[in-house]
């Protein structure tokens, strides 16, 4: 049922109304009022049921709706991982840019993995960091970890080569 056809059934439906209320108050004073009355509420009812019927049909056909998976939404969950494992990708190369900052350490002694919480696809959270450092001071291992901590808000775990 489109726009038109609701438009044109309204019309119709209001035309009709004011036909029988019409009639109903010409006729208000004879002694055929009630049968006018009977005769106008019938055919109101009559249109208003025809108008309403392709509704309700429509409604009806919405059990028939196929709720299964479609190609373009799973292509939209692999684009949700493609987005996370990117986003993980981008914290570890921010982690070992602080690091290499704070601490003088080449890139390529830094090995950094994140643990991202997807359970809510709008709000990803990061779980933890770990930290991994190869040819470098043991001594600044806690100070890292600390240092990651309070720059990204979670956990930080250092793991030795």
């Amino acid at each position: 049922m489109n726009y038109i056809n609701i438009v044109n059934s309204v019309r119709i439906l209001v035309y009709i109304s004011v036909a029988c209320t019409l009639i109903t108050v010409l006729v208000a004073k004879t002694k055929f009022a009630g049968s006018v009355k009977y005769v106008c509420g019938i055919s109101l009812l009559l249109t208003i049921i025809t108008i309403l019927s392709p509704f309700l049909k429509t409604m009806g056909s919405l059990i028939n709706i196929d709720f299964s998976v479609t190609e373009d939404e799973e292509q939209a969950n692999v684009s949700d991982e493609i987005l996370i494992n990117q986003s993980a990708s981008f914290i570890c190369e921010y982690v070992k840019t602080l690091l290499s900052q704070k601490y003088s350490i080449a890139s390529e002694n830094i090995s950094v993995s994140v643990t991202l919480d997807d359970s809510n696809k709008e709000n990803i959270l990061i779980k933890n960091i770990t930290l991994s450092f190869k040819n470098t001071d043991e001594s600044i291992y806690l100070q890292a970890a600390k240092y990651i901590s309070d720059t990204i808000g979670c956990e930080c775990f250092v793991i030795s080569k």
